[in-house]
């Protein structure tokens, strides 16, 4: 069996290996940035991040108001559509791409507490 064209280890007891430690480092490194850097990878670690609370303000399809503080909606996402069922006073769990103090956060989704 090779690696790069030099073998990976002699059988011969006695005789050393040919691979040093450095090699199979490395090798061992390029295969963990391999697997990390796959499709899917990022997404499964992304974090959620979410607030519960009143919507205090009745959205206007960019932003919705809860708990008195306003939040941008993601352009293109799912809570563009939900956003337009929702009325003010009604309660809801927001889902941010941000923490909630974050400048940057902005709304991904939206789910009303309906029924509860």
């Amino acid at each position: 069996m090779t690696f790069a064209g030099a073998p990976l280890a002699s059988y011969h007891y006695g005789e050393e290996s040919k691979m040093s430690t450095r090699d199979l480092a490395a090798a061992v490194a390029a295969v963990t940035l391999a697997v990390g850097l796959a499709p899917g990878t990022a997404r499964a670690n992304k974090l959620v991040y979410d607030i519960s609370g009143e919507v205090t303000a009745v959205p206007i399809g960019q932003s919705i108001t809860v708990n008195g503080r306003t939040y941008r909606i993601a352009p293109g996402s799912l809570a563009k559509r939900q956003v337009s069922d929702i009325i003010q006073g009604e309660r809801v769990r927001v889902i941010l791409d941000a923490p909630a103090d974050s400048k940057s956060a902005q709304v991904v989704a939206v789910h009303a507490a309906r029924g509860r």
